[in-house]
């Protein structure tokens, strides 16, 4: 474990410093320890600070298909966690190292959908963001109560949350004239950053 521990800490502590050639190599390491050693690399993955859990996700998400069922685990973990955290809204932006991931490689997760779902009612509006955010990524538009349940958002209390809804439902749809965002909203969007939640 040591050995593992070692080696990928001395890759993230030099990743940035790495050249293209390196990189690779350095992805296929970390992928052969995932492989051979999965226990011990997700428990040294638990304990990293968010860029270097990035980096690690990217380099599994080489290969999306074999690490498809860990993804989905570790998205609920993240959410779970952040259940427990003293500033949540802070533990969730792990959230966003899952960009890295090409989604349309994924198997359509209907247990992930229907445990998201869980979470557009948190009373934190940054729970609600990523639940909604990430649903959108996975959500098929033949997924009709799915999206439905999408459209209530539309008149979640948050600004930031009916924005992003507007913006994730055209997305998904295309410009559609149902879709509507208050002018007072797109105000809001101009004068202060829909993304920033506390």
């Amino acid at each position: 474990m040591l050995n593992m521990e070692a080696t990928v800490q001395k890759i993230l502590d030099n990743y940035d410093e790495l050249s293209e050639k390196e990189e690779k190599i350095a992805i296929m390491q970390i992928r052969k320890f995932a492989e051979n050693e999965s226990e011990n690399f997700k428990k040294f993955l638990y304990g990293l600070e968010r860029t270097d859990y990035g980096v690690l996700i990217n380099a599994l998400s080489e290969d999306v298909e074999k690490w498809n069922n860990f993804f989905i685990e570790e998205i609920k973990r993240i959410f779970s966690e952040a259940e427990n955290s003293e500033n949540p809204a802070a533990s969730i932006m792990f959230l966003d190292e899952f960009a890295f991931v090409e989604l349309d490689k994924f198997t359509y997760p209907e247990n992930l959908i229907n445990f998201l779902k869980n979470y557009l009612k948190h009373k934190l509006p940054a729970f609600r963001y990523w639940a909604l955010s990430l649903i959108t990524d996975y959500v098929k538009i033949s997924d009709r109560m799915t999206i439905n349940t999408l459209e209530q958002l539309q008149k979640d209390p948050d600004w930031r949350i009916r924005y992003w809804t507007y913006i994730y439902l055209e997305n998904i749809n295309g410009k559609n004239t149902k879709y509507k965002l208050s002018l007072i909203d797109k105000i809001r969007a101009k004068l202060q950053p829909p993304y920033v939640f506390y």
